[in-house]
């Protein structure tokens, strides 16, 4: 979706002009990050959300206040976020962590095809 932004981008670089090739590669490389960056946002996100379901204990802090308490869950509130972790939040953390090593799998691959057609 990104592509055809980054390839209107790459077509204004001087060290590129006129080496279609590089220019393709280059603007993939650079639309790749865009949702590398997105998916690294998302887990961070729901890693955070499972930490916070898996924890037996909960922090509450009031805004304008630097006091902040600790309180352990009840057993039924255990049992229940151990429950949305596991059949909840895991399986859309694993998706993420697919989805990033696939397009970490691709930048490489488009890194080392530029490296290939770099000229000497």
């Amino acid at each position: 979706m990104t592509f055809p932004i980054f390839i209107i981008i790459s077509t204004g670089s001087y060290s590129s002009h006129g080496d279609i090739t590089r220019i393709i590669i280059i603007s993939f490389i650079s639309s790749l990050i865009v949702p590398f960056a997105i998916l690294i946002r998302q887990f961070l996100g729901w890693n955070y959300i499972c930490s916070r379901l898996r924890s037996n204990y909960i922090f509450y802090e009031e805004s304008d206040w630097h006091d902040g308490q600790t309180w352990e869950k009840p057993n039924f509130w255990k049992i229940r976020d151990n429950l949305i972790a596991a059949q909840e939040v895991s399986p859309i953390l694993s998706l993420i962590s697919k989805i990033t090593i696939s397009l970490l799998l691709l930048l490489s691959i488009s890194t080392s095809c530029l490296l290939f057609f770099t000229p000497k």
